[in-house]
């Protein structure tokens, strides 16, 4: 098994970074991530409140101990439990998905008008962006769209945004404005799926 640093954060994140948990990957997202949203969109996607409902807690630390593990059975576990482990997991590499720097960099493009800001999104996520966190992001959204077009889950685009624009970024105060990063229809998100070219494939291994 490979050594995963820990390392401790003034906020708690107490885990390796993306990097640590992918190396010598060839598709540079965590096992962990892609065994979650592998079961979620296996059993999950109609059920109602999907990432709004709690987990079990003593349920998500027997999850944990397997995020370092590939192609995990989760059959037998609850599908809110196996989100929470997720989310928790997320929360807790270290510099999150998307670091302070390119957070603030992402709230700052926000801003701008329509034509520079995709210029200025795209060149961010594509360029600067590395790796494991560009894959781990687009293959997140990727699923995130298929969840709102889940209609039997009665979540909306607004819902996933708050969840994970609290999981994804780095905790720097970014507070709310953090939502409308995240969201599919404030992002345009086939933009940035295109130009880091990643596939739907991501989802199916």
């Amino acid at each position: 098994m490979k050594t995963i640093v820990r390392r401790v954060a003034s906020r708690g994140a107490t885990e390796g970074t993306i990097e640590d948990h992918t190396n010598g990957m060839t598709t540079m997202v965590p096992y962990f991530v892609r065994n979650c949203i592998k079961e979620v969109e296996k059993r999950g996607m109609k059920e109602e409140g999907l990432y709004m409902t709690n987990g079990n807690l003593k349920t998500i630390k027997i999850l944990l101990k397997l995020r370092f593990k590939n192609n995990v059975d989760l059959s037998d576990f609850d599908i809110h439990d196996i989100i929470g482990a997720l989310k928790t997991y997320l929360r807790t590499l270290y510099g999150r998905v998307i670091n302070k720097h390119d957070g603030q960099s992402l709230l700052f493009y926000n801003e701008l008008p329509s034509a520079i800001k995709e210029l200025k999104l795209k060149n961010l996520i594509s360029q600067k962006l590395k790796q494991p966190n560009r894959d781990t992001l687009a293959f997140l959204i990727l699923h995130l769209q298929k969840v709102i077009e889940t209609p039997e889950n009665k979540l909306k685009s607004s819902h996933l945004a708050s969840i994970f624009g609290q999981t994804l970024f780095s905790n720097v105060n970014l507070k709310d404005k953090r939502i409308s990063i995240i969201s599919p229809k404030r992002i345009k998100a086939k933009v940035v799926f295109q130009d880091v070219q990643v596939s739907r494939s991501y989802s199916d291994g």
